[in-house]
Order: structure tokens, then C-alpha cells, then sequence
């Protein structure tokens, strides 16, 4: 019987993985790329942000079709021609992820940040702000929502 369970949730989903509920941490092999993306990003790092959006696609890939927005997104970040192409990017690959982590910020040590300026949200590890949308232009520009 569970194996005929686990067999029908492969088939509906694409993968034996569960998908995310609203509120529910994001997997680590999911939310861990993510924040080195944002953490490269913050620190002007084209080819970091591109290597990290790789390893997402790669690990998020196997996680079920809950993530193709995201995965979508992330393969924009690898095929950005500049650093602005891969912060664009970014917000929509922020955008899915915090869609999944709901009313929650994803996991354990993670907080919601926003910048006003581009009127987005991502998600980051720390006390200090690190803007993934301006960088070293106005990396401290922003403020926690949780």
C-alpha cells in the first residue's frame, strides 16, 4: 500500500519530495543557494551569484514542480550579460521563494528584508542589512519586515 502511495505522489508531482506549504521552512538544498545568490549580489559578485544560481537549479530541480518559478528565475541569474540582468532576476527568484515560505521567512536564522526603492523583498541570514538589488551602491539601504 505505501508504496503504491509514494508511487501516486510521484506521478502527481513529479517527485517523491513533499511540496512546500505556505509558511513551512524551505528545503535547505533549495534555501541554502539562495542565500549565497543574495549574499553575492550584495557583495557585486557576478560570477559567485551565477555559480550559486547554478547549484540551485541543480538541487531545487530534484525538490518537484513547487519550485519551476523559482528554477525559472534562477536560470535567468546563470544566463544574466551583466550584473543588473542577474539583480532583476533575483527579484523574481526572490519572489517565488518567499511566495513558498508564506507567512514565514523560510527557515531558522532567516529574516524577510525590503527595499524600498525597487519595491522588493528577499531573504537574508544576519542582524545587518545587505542589499542584493544595489550592491555596494547602497548596500545598507532597506529594512526588515521579519
Amino acid at each position: 500500500m505505501k508504496r503504491r502511495l509514494v508511487l501516486a505522489l510521484v506521478l502527481l508531482t513529479g517527485s517523491a519530495w513533499p511540496l512546500p506549504a505556505a509558511g513551512a521552512d524551505i528545503p535547505a538544498a533549495a534555501l541554502d543557494p539562495y542565500l549565497q545568490i543574495q549574499t553575492a549580489l550584495a557583495g557585486d559578485s557576478l560570477d559567485s551569484a551565477k555559480a550559486a544560481a547554478k547549484t540551485f537549479t541543480a538541487q531545487a530541480g530534484k525538490l518537484g514542480p513547487a519550485f519551476q518559478k523559482a528554477l525559472s528565475a534562477a536560470e535567468a541569474i546563470t544566463a544574466a550579460a551583466d550584473i543588473k540582468a542577474a539583480r532583476t532576476a533575483f527579484g523574481d527568484l526572490s519572489d517565488a521563494v518567499l511566495t513558498m515560505a508564506g507567512d514565514g521567512s523560510g527557515g531558522a536564522g532567516v529574516r524577510v528584508a525590503y527595499c524600498p526603492i525597487v519595491k522588493k523583498s528577499w531573504l537574508q541570514k544576519g542582524s545587518e542589512i545587505a542589499n542584493p538589488y544595489y550592491g555596494s551602491q547602497m548596500l545598507r539601504c532597506g529594512e526588515f519586515k521579519k
